[in-house]
């Protein structure tokens, strides 16, 4: 590369390589911190493709840091309870999911009445029961 080229010359080059990578950018984060994602399951031998890959759950990133040049998340759930463990962006998937979005209900647990309306205290589809809360009657809907 260098042979027979002039010590000037080379300074000249050198200098234009090492500007090159100077002002190559560092590596971009690829989610927001509040951004929702869904964590990906563990592959099991013989899995088949059809299955779930990611889990119903949702989680918000609450950090994300740099580790040996590589990107790293912590993710937390909705009760601010930390996931144990660093997420790789490749074990993230981003979802774009409202406030005032729907949630699948799996069972009604049980009814009552508060100041004159009727709440049920409900599971929500594959979610955990630190999750399940009184609900008023009006806001769940029966498709």
């Amino acid at each position: 590369m260098y042979i027979k080229t002039p010590p000037k010359e080379k300074r000249i080059r050198e200098k234009k390589e090492t500007l090159k990578v100077q002002r190559k950018r560092g590596k971009q984060f690829h989610f927001k911190i509040n951004d929702m994602v869904r964590l990906s399951h563990l592959k099991k031998p013989f899995q088949r493709a059809y299955q779930q890959q990611w889990t119903s759950e949702i989680f918000k990133i609450y950090r994300r840091f740099l580790i040996h040049g590589k990107i790293f998340y912590k993710v937390q759930d909705f009760l601010d309870k930390e996931v144990v463990g660093n997420f790789n962006y490749t074990e993230l998937q981003r979802v774009k999911k409202e406030a005032d979005a729907l949630w699948f209900v799996e069972k009604v647990l049980k009814w009552r009445r508060r100041n004159g309306q009727r709440e049920g205290y409900v599971k929500f589809q594959d979610w955990d029961k630190r999750f399940c809360q009184w609900i008023p009657e009006r806001d769940i809907v029966d498709f």
